[in-house]
């Protein structure tokens, strides 16, 4: 174990093994990457280890970076290595355990007090319930990386720009290497992969190769077909719903591609609007008068195509944001958020999740249940469909905060 000397205020910490017969090997060190963890999320601070007969190392350290949730319920872990020596996430605060049969405890902290040749642990362990109690288990063999979400085939215009992405799943860090036709494209060696300006030279069959420490994975070709613009205008951009703020501004947007210029006229509820002719819509100050359903029509001398309708809801209501943070794991480490709204008229509700995996982690279910004061009617709702909510909040930065009005751009009201 050794403190480095560094420019940074900060202590800077370093994990060294030496086998006989072998160089030094660093395990771990500030700002790496944290095995078991999202990209981004690295070392902050490392304990003192314990180590076995086999040379193998087992160490508490806490956590910091973007990549992953953390706060200071969530910044710290066990890591060890497993008998195949490779160094894997054991236990992090914030999961929850079986402290006894069908009842469950979420870590606050733990401590190391034993390390077999086995790699099996004997552990402290307190719970934010304030119980404590001393445990053994394992450090389980690492997962080779495998691919949750496969790249897929696309079909594209000329000029337009293109993102193909892979979502991995397994212990990392992980290292991404995209192909094109079999040969190693330079420098795209990222989770997704951008074409701009799709010409016919980008035609072809697109694979990439995902590898961690553990082991290496090949993703399933992803075709990607260019066309020629078309003659008469087509949509690549519909419009989408939008929530504005009493008095302040409302936007629609949609593009049209077409071999010759496109132009743009919009309508709401089915009239023309005088001299909105351009891609965008804008409304400012929005006022409720301005709440209906739009389109927009996109022409050239070959004809003319309408898009999708999308809706503006106009409200002097500020939202009133309930949010949670933590860290979600497997199994039994799942985390479960609810809340309750009275009265009996309709309300509309928007629900926001982020984090790396969101699409395949989230389940979210409506249901009334009945309560000693609540009046309201007591059939049961059936579940909030938000499938198209989420797949909306994708083309969202999650940097934005809730409460900014412009977060509720392309979202649908729904009651």
């Amino acid at each position: 174990m050794s403190t480095l000397a560094s420019e940074s205020p900060n202590t800077q910490y370093a994990l060294f093994r030496y086998k006989s017969g072998t160089n030094l090997e660093l395990i771990a060190k500030t700002g790496n990457q944290a095995p078991g963890t999202f990209e981004g999320t690295v070392f902050q601070t490392i304990a003192s280890p314990k180590i076995n007969n086999n040379g193998q190392l087992a160490f508490v350290a806490t956590l910091d970076g973007e990549g992953d949730t953390i706060s200071d319920t969530t910044d710290s872990g066990i890591w060890a290595h497993d008998q195949g020596d490779n160094l894997v996430l054991v236990e992090r605060e914030g999961n929850t355990v079986e402290a006894r049969d069908s009842e469950f405890r979420t870590l606050a902290g733990f401590e190391i007090g034993g390390f077999n040749d086995n790699s099996e642990f004997a552990l402290k362990l307190n719970f934010t319930n304030g119980d404590s109690g001393v445990a053994t288990t394992i450090a389980e063999p690492a997962s080779p990386p495998s691919i949750a979400t496969q790249p897929g085939d696309t079909n594209t215009y000329m000029g337009e720009t293109i993102t193909l992405s892979v979502v991995a799943t397994g212990q990392g860090p992980f290292i991404y290497q995209w192909y094109f036709n079999g040969e190693l494209i330079e420098g795209a060696t990222e989770a997704t992969f951008t074409i701009e300006g799709a010409s016919e030279l980008d035609e072809g069959e697109y694979t990439v190769s995902v590898i961690s420490p553990i082991g290496q994975t090949e993703s399933s070709f992803a075709s990607l077909s260019v066309q020629a613009l078309p003659d008469m205008p087509t949509f690549v951009d519909q419009p989408l719903g939008y929530i504005a703020y009493m008095g302040d501004s409302a936007i629609l947007d949609a593009r049209a591609v077409a071999s010759t210029p496109v132009s743009y006229q919009w309508y709401k509820d089915g009239s023309p609007i005088d001299g909105a002719t351009s891609d965008v819509l804008s409304i400012n100050p929005a006022i409720r008068e301005d709440e209906g359903d739009y389109h927009v029509v996109a022409s050239n001398a070959f004809g003319e195509v309408q898009s999708a309708t999308a809706d503006i809801l106009v409200t002097d209501r500020r939202l009133i944001n309930i949010s949670t943070r933590a860290h979600v794991g497997t199994g039994a480490n799942v985390l479960i958020a609810g809340f309750a709204i009275g009265g009996t008229e309709k309300k509309t509700v928007l629900i926001r999740v982020s984090g790396p995996r969101w699409p395949i982690l989230v389940s979210i279910t409506c249901s009334l249940i009945q309560s000693s004061n609540f009046t309201g009617p007591m059939d049961s709702s059936p579940p909030i469909q938000v499938g198209r909510a989420l797949q909306i909040r994708q083309k969202l930065s999650t940097q934005q905060p809730l409460s900014e009005p412009s977060v509720y751009r392309r979202i649908r009201k729904t009651q």
